[in-house]
């Protein structure tokens, strides 16, 4: 008795790749969100603006008298920049998700164009985003293969993707060199009113307004680039959406 071949009897054939679908809907969503992420961008700006301004009065108004400065530097905080906070975090986890939704459609349908012509998997449309140091260029060589599925590409779209690209490498290395430096610098948030008289004597007003004034001006520059970054990107979400659709025959 002969046992059954491993081998089928009729070749499997391969899985056909899915029917692309129009990005044109979810890249509205996608740069309304980020239009939102740049607004609350300038509020930030504003907030770190007004804080910075008002350290420097604390400092011109306590001088060397380091129990007044901590017990105005305590409160110096605005109601500003508690908005512009939890503006930031609501608007940006939402501009996180749909913006994804977008770039991985994007890709899916770029895989619909040209089957195995991809440096980085489907998958990774979202999890390249997450990687840290290889987020800075794998995202970016996926966005190329998506170019080069379309055919000949107009210029002024390299251009754009480029544009983009650079100011938000900008933006998260900008980002990072601002956190570690407050990790590192002194914060009025770990003071309260009652550890004002035992810390007072042993601070350095001058030293210690300098560095917040500093750390507000860096976060105002970080605030500025995300709002460039935004700007950028709702332009690259644009010109991608319409040169796919229009390629796949869906309009724009």
């Amino acid at each position: 008795m002969s046992l059954p071949s491993a081998t089928p009897p009729h070749p499997i054939a391969a899985p056909p790749p899915l029917r692309p679908k129009p990005v044109g809907g979810v890249a509205t969503a996608a740069m309304a969100l980020l239009g939102a992420a740049g607004i609350t961008g300038l509020i930030g700006a504003l907030a770190q603006l007004r804080y910075r301004s008002a350290v420097g009065d604390v400092y011109a108004e306590a001088g060397d008298n380091s129990e007044l400065a901590l017990s105005r530097l305590v409160d110096a905080d605005s109601d500003l920049y508690e908005i512009a906070y939890v503006l930031s975090l609501v608007v940006g986890l939402a501009t996180v998700v749909v913006f994804l939704m977008w770039f991985r459609r994007l890709r899916a349908n770029a895989e619909f164009l040209a089957p195995g012509g991809h440096r980085r998997a489907p998958g990774r449309a979202v999890s390249a985003w997450f990687f840290p140091v290889s987020n800075l260029w794998e995202p970016k060589q996926i966005t190329d293969d998506v170019i080069k599925a379309l055919g000949p590409a107009p210029p002024r779209l390299r251009g754009v993707v480029n544009a983009w690209w650079a100011s938000w490498v900008g933006y998260l290395t900008l980002s990072v060199v601002t956190s570690v430096y407050a990790s590192v610098g002194p914060d009025e948030s770990d003071f309260t009113t009652y550890e004002v008289t035992e810390v007072a004597g042993r601070l350095d007003v001058k030293g210690f307004t300098d560095a917040l004034r500093t750390f507000a001006a860096c976060d105002i520059v970080v605030s500025l680039l995300s709002v460039v970054a935004a700007g950028l990107a709702i332009r690259a979400v644009h010109e991608l959406s319409r040169a796919q659709d229009t390629r796949l025959g869906f309009g724009h």
